[in-house]
């Protein structure tokens, strides 16, 4: 994999850091309810379950909580990391 082969949307890159576990691939609401992912202006976890209406944020209760960073910008900064490139060697 190469910097170019990274997600190039926020949809990409939430699945892809969902199945590298860094983000959680499904939650339950405050009432014990399945919630279902909601990718839109803002991505968020919404209750199934009509009479609860519960919603949270996917940053919530994992390490990009308070972060504001695009989800695709956040790969490739983890990309560029792991990788100990500068920005002499990407630019």
């Amino acid at each position: 994999m190469n910097l170019f082969d990274l997600p190039r949307t926020d949809e990409e890159a939430i699945k892809f850091l969902q199945e590298k576990s860094v983000l959680p691939k499904r939650r339950v609401c405050k009432n014990g309810h399945e919630m279902k992912l909601s990718i839109g202006a803002q991505v968020r976890w919404r209750c199934t379950t009509r009479l609860c209406n519960a919603e949270v944020n996917m940053r919530v209760g994992n390490w990009l909580e308070g972060s504001k960073l695009p989800y695709v910008a956040i790969v490739r900064f983890i990309y560029c990391w792991a990788r100990e490139y500068t920005s002499i060697e990407v630019g």
